[in-house]
């Protein structure tokens, strides 16, 4: 047997075990999935907001950057965005951005690579977080800490990871359930609207699931390995995400 014809079967079978995942497992399914129903909500839910006018602003500012919640009486804005180019960094600076958590540990190579275009702007957080592990007790705390300093002092901040999609979606998820009232459903709508190739963390949405349960102050419903918690040793994260869900 060749190498070519080896190639040809591996791939062969990576596509099978694909759409077989694809077609037998409608979580995926329905985790991926953007209705004309979901953009209506979608539309409905920033109304409710009071931001929808303001985000048309910053459409085409910024890779997949968008205002999550403001407040105009003294200047508040929390915005969630990707990777910064050169030209996103000075539209930061335009924006009023003060301070940046980046979710993706990848700061070196954007925030600080391009300090010159927006020197006001501080990195606060810079933690390569994974999409697989549930954020913790321990950051949420450290969040919240951060969004209510800058809510009371008028302060500009933003959040990002790579794509502005999934990390990101997941802390946005987390604070239009805790800040803004909505559930885990709408704010899981939202979340798909911004995001990207989300068939492939239906992990994510479960996630959400169990943060909403922590906003709630009641007992995660899920299995353990999609619960806010405290820190877990490596091993025990690897196994608790093999685990059959």
């Amino acid at each position: 047997m060749t190498e070519r014809l080896k190639l040809q079967i591996g791939l062969g079978i990576v596509v099978a075990l694909l759409s077989l995942a694809v077609l037998g497992m409608p979580w995926m399914a329905s985790a991926s999935e953007w209705t004309e129903a979901d953009d209506l909500r979608a539309e409905e839910l920033a109304d409710s907001a009071r931001i929808a006018a303001e985000e048309r602003l910053y459409i085409g500012l910024g890779n997949n950057l968008h205002l999550i919640d403001s407040d105009p009486g003294n200047g508040f804005a929390l915005f969630r965005t990707s990777k910064p180019s050169r030209k996103d960094m000075r539209k930061f600076c335009e924006l009023g951005i003060q301070e940046m958590m980046v979710l993706s540990g990848t700061a070196k190579k954007h925030e600080y690579k391009y300090a010159d275009e927006c020197p006001t702007l501080k990195v606060i957080y810079n933690e390569g977080q994974s999409t697989s592990t549930p954020v913790t007790e321990a950051f949420l705390r450290q969040f919240d800490e951060w969004v209510q300093n800058a809510q009371a002092t008028g302060k500009k901040i933003a959040f990002r990871c790579e794509c502005g999609c999934h990390r990101t979606g997941r802390l946005a998820a987390y604070y239009q359930m805790k800040y803004q009232g909505l559930t885990a459903e709408d704010a899981k709508i939202i979340m798909r609207k911004h995001g990207q190739w989300m068939l492939f963390y239906p992990h994510i949405f479960k996630q959400v699931d169990a943060m909403a349960d922590y906003v709630a102050g009641r007992p995660c419903s899920l299995q353990p390995k999609y619960c806010v918690g405290e820190e877990r040793d490596a091993l025990q994260l690897a196994l608790d995400f093999v685990t059959p869900r």
